[in-house]
């Protein structure tokens, strides 16, 4: 069978009515967040978003998995639409919805009986069991519902990614639509994006003045530090740069159109872990490809660099990105990181902390808005995902640690097979190579990690570089060519 990759073909009819029942209710809610009445979202879109990502699980299940990535991308876009027509919430039940449909997908991996290599199923365990201790060490302190939050946002990512890994299907048709989602989505993030930064919406305004976020710049035009249509600067590179690098590696002319909106968004963000990320990823993908791709691969950056050399080189957009490029060659001045050596500082010098871990709930966003804790611990947002893990969960992080070096060592034995395994294993490490200056590992940036890793796992599986007999995703395939 010749594996077809990104973007989504929808050769299925079922798929493409789905596909056309997703855009209605994208549709219905921009309709509705745009006018006075914008403040019913804060009622109607998650049990909607619930609603319809059970009915794609059952019924669809090629439209969920596409599904939950555009909620996560656009759910904090709807939320700020609401706030601004209802009144600022520090905790919106909007938010809930990436959450509650991503989690969805445990009810569908309840009833799968496949086996999977030990080798790949013991890191998710591990992981998982980590993040349990995490939750049980937490609660006392931070409260049942901080941890709780917690809990769901570090392993939700990881079940979805299980989902992918256990439920019938094809690598190539979970990775075509993952995948087409992240290359459209990108076209989304990267236009608004550029939008917000030269004419700043009322309600990206409103929301950043009462979310007091200092961050992401000034409330007003050329000043924001782009944060799209995502809560923050750094979620939007994750999304962005993983959009950008399944672009590259897409077939078809029409999915390159993103990229250069997403690529000028992407270095809007002024995420420079981010910029060394995609670095890492494209060279993943040039070396795990054969020598006709490398050649192909290496003059389309080179076209591309080209295109939107003029756009990221003038104007107030240079000007921007000029600004935070220099802070690299002068790090005496670089306040973003005196901050984080600031908290590596006083993180040593916690050693208790570092044996037990504070548990789930007790640092960051989550702490300061859902925790009973006060003071440094409620406002320390730790923009490090080596030490946010290792704070919440002490020395038990070290069994965190192996399990996604494991992942990431499978994602890269099965990235050499096709242009879509090197793709989904690029962007894994892309993304997990950021971690010490922000967490791939947690919450949304999570989803441009494990699904990535799951899925470029699962060509690996198909392709026989891990076995425990015949696996089912050999069944399924052996079966996909008996019929073709």
């Amino acid at each position: 069978m010749a594996v077809q990759s990104l973007p989504v073909p929808w050769r299925d009819p079922r798929t493409r009515r789905a596909l056309g029942l997703q855009a209605m209710l994208a549709l219905g809610t921009a309709v509705i967040g745009l006018s006075p009445a914008a403040g019913v979202l804060n009622f109607l879109y998650t049990p909607l978003i619930v609603a319809f990502a059970a009915w794609l699980l059952f019924f669809r299940p090629l439209g969920y998995i596409g599904f939950v990535v555009w909620v996560w991308m656009l759910t904090p876009l709807v939320r700020r639409l609401a706030d601004y027509a209802s009144g600022y919430h520090v905790v919106s039940i909007v938010m809930i919805a990436p959450l509650a449909a991503t989690l969805l997908s445990v009810m569908a991996l309840l009833r799968q009986r496949r086996t999977l290599p030990v080798s790949i199923m013991l890191p998710h365990a591990v992981i998982l069991i980590v993040l349990i201790y995490g939750f049980f060490v937490g609660a006392p302190t931070a409260g049942l519902v901080a941890a709780s939050f917690a809990f769901l946002n570090w392993a939700s990512p990881v079940l979805f990614a299980l989902y992918l890994l256990c439920t019938p299907g094809s690598a190539a048709d979970k990775a075509d639509a993952l995948s087409g989602a992240f290359i459209w989505g990108l076209a989304a993030i990267g236009l608004y994006g550029i939008y917000q930064f030269f004419y700043l919406p009322p309600w990206d305004e409103y929301w950043m003045r009462l979310s007091e976020l200092r961050s992401i710049g000034a409330p007003a035009p050329m000043m924001v530090r782009v944060f799209s249509t995502m809560n923050g600067p750094a979620v939007l590179a994750f999304f962005a740069g993983a959009g950008l690098i399944t672009a590259m590696a897409s077939r078809g002319a029409i999915t390159k159109f993103p990229i250069i909106a997403g690529a000028v968004t992407f270095l809007l963000s002024l995420v420079r872990s981010a910029w060394g990320g995609i670095v890492l990823g494209i060279i993943v993908l040039v070396s795990r490809s054969d020598a006709k791709r490398k050649a192909a691969y290496i003059i389309g950056i080179v076209v591309l660099s080209i295109a939107t050399l003029p756009i990221i080189a003038t104007g107030e957009i240079g000007r921007t990105i000029a600004q935070r490029s220099s802070s690299l060659g002068n790090l005496s001045r670089d306040d973003s990181l005196s901050a984080r050596l600031d908290i590596y500082s006083s993180f040593s010098s916690s050693p208790t902390s570092a044996v037990f871990g504070l548990g789930l709930g007790n640092t960051g966003d989550t702490a300061s808005r859902l925790g009973n804790t006060s003071g440094d611990a409620a406002a320390n947002v730790i923009d490090s995902g080596l030490l946010e893990v290792i704070s919440n969960f002490g020395v038990v992080s070290i069994f965190m640690f192996v399990s996604l070096g494991a992942l990431l060592l499978a994602a890269w034995r099965s990235a050499g097979f096709d242009r879509a395994g090197a793709a989904l294993a690029a962007v894994a490490v892309a993304s997990a190579s950021q971690f010490l200056l922000a967490n791939p590992f947690f919450g949304p940036a999570a989803i441009c990690f494990y699904p990535f890793a799951a899925l470029a796992i699962l060509f690996g599986i198909e392709h026989g570089v891990f076995s425990v007999g015949q696996t089912a995703p050999q069944r399924d395939l052996r079966a996909m060519r008996q019929t073709r």
